[in-house]
């Protein structure tokens, strides 16, 4: 944490911009020096900002954002703190867990919706700005991030955090593809220990999945799905595609309300239709017809930060208010979610079936139990990022009995890393 990050005269915009000159004047900590938390405050960090700080790249490791007391020290000092997040369900997260600091979408924060060149001050009334899970960032959205930082002259301490190892974005880059990733600017401090697992039998299997892949071949069916849920009626099933994933809310249904007449029948999210698609792209907004019983659902659009109305949200049907479906949130909040008509005048409303969900889709949650069925082979750290969603390894089941594990090498530098054939013990 940086020493200096009272607030000085650049801690709104026009006083940064008046203070430029003196911020200028002020060293770089050379190579080799003791880092922040190291060294003793300055004269120059008593009296107002640091001068221009390296950009630190905090990687390989699980668990909640790095130094929380750290971040609530430096807000307590007078520090202005941005905590980002790639998804409105990890940023919710954050809220709940930083009540008092301003938190947000990495696209909402950064405007990553307007052209760069139109949001190159966006980083200047910040001291200490965390981005969660830098993994998930695309090559493209990595470097915005860095020249939005350099126009604001560096002067904000800008912190990455994530673990290439866990599931990549939805994009065909990362950040280790820039070239930006390799500069001196940007530091790295790898961190190893294991933050969020205590339990010693989950602790060796996310050892091992760490660096492995997995192959499997059976299609779970309604009596499976039965068992699961008699068994574990809070599981969460994760699956890798759409298609598997609106499998298992259909056979969810079935196992649990059969063929009782349903509360509703609501045009839901077009994303869950999996006729929606043609090779993997949306093509159609047809909403899916989904039938709402007191069910389990999930919210898909980010309409209301402040009370958890947030893409990702998981939710519990409580019945309907004329048009409005009246839910409570997993944090508690008593909602009505409204028909949402889209920009193609569709009408629909912002939520879906919430038995089951893909692994993206779960991005940022902390799950009671869960139950993979990973149906598609050699996705990218599916095994380990899915086991690592609860905290003991009895919160983990698979769909399947049968399975084998294909060890993969983990992400090199410039690239996401390429299988090699081993077997091992799942």
């Amino acid at each position: 944490m940086q020493p200096g990050l009272q607030k000085g005269p650049g801690s709104d915009r026009g006083g940064r911009k008046k203070a430029r000159g003196e911020r200028r004047e002020g060293e770089r900590c050379p190579r080799g020096a003791k880092t922040e938390s190291e060294s003793e405050p300055s004269e120059a960090g008593r009296e107002g900002r640091n001068p221009k700080s390296p950009a630190v790249v905090a990687e390989a490791r699980e668990g909640p954002p790095p130094g929380p007391e750290a971040i609530r020290q430096a807000a307590d000092r007078g520090a202005r703190v941005l905590l980002t997040a790639p998804t409105g369900r990890l940023a919710a997260t954050l809220r709940e867990r930083f009540p008092g600091l301003e938190v947000d979408t990495v696209h909402g924060a950064f405007l990553a919706y307007k052209p760069v060149h139109e949001a190159l001050e966006v980083m200047w009334p910040y001291d200490l700005i965390v981005v969660e899970e830098v993994g998930q960032l695309s090559r493209e959205l990595f470097e915005r991030l860095i020249t939005q930082w350099r126009a604001a002259e560096r002067i904000p301490t800008l912190v990455f955090v994530g673990d290439f190892y866990q599931l990549p974005g939805v994009e065909p880059t990362t950040a280790l593809d820039s070239p930006q990733w390799h500069h001196v600017q940007v530091q790295k401090r790898h961190l190893h220990e294991m933050i969020r697992c205590k339990c010693p039998i989950l602790r060796k299997k996310l050892e091992l999945l760490r660096t492995a892949g997995y192959v499997t071949n059976e299609i779970p069916t309604l009596d499976d799905v039965t068992h699961i849920l008699a068994e574990t009626p809070e599981t969460t099933f994760l699956t890798v595609s759409r298609g598997a994933s609106a499998r298992l809310n259909g056979l969810a249904t079935q196992a649990l309300f059969g063929d009782s007449a349903p509360l509703a029948v609501v045009p839901a999210d077009p994303e869950s239709n999996v006729d929606n698609y043609v090779r993997g792209k949306l093509v159609a907004e047809t909403p899916l017809e989904t039938p709402l019983s007191g069910a389990r659902v999930v919210l898909t659009k980010n309409l209301n930060k402040t009370v958890g109305f947030v893409n990702g949200m998981g939710a519990t049907v409580l019945g309907m208010d004329n048009d409005n479906v009246m839910v409570r949130t997993d944090q508690g909040a008593r909602l009505a979610i409204h028909p949402w008509t889209s920009e193609n005048h569709v009408v629909r409303y912002p939520l879906r079936l919430g038995y089951a969900s893909t692994l993206h889709k779960v991005q940022g949650a902390t799950l009671a139990h869960i139950t993979v069925w990973l149906d598609i082979p050699n996705m990218p750290a599916a095994a380990y990022w899915s086991s690592t969603r609860t905290g003991a390894a009895s919160a983990t089941r698979g769909c399947t009995t049968s399975r084998q594990l294909a060890s993969t090498e983990g992400p090199q530098e410039g690239g996401r890393g390429a299988g090699q054939e081993s077997k091992v013990a799942c």
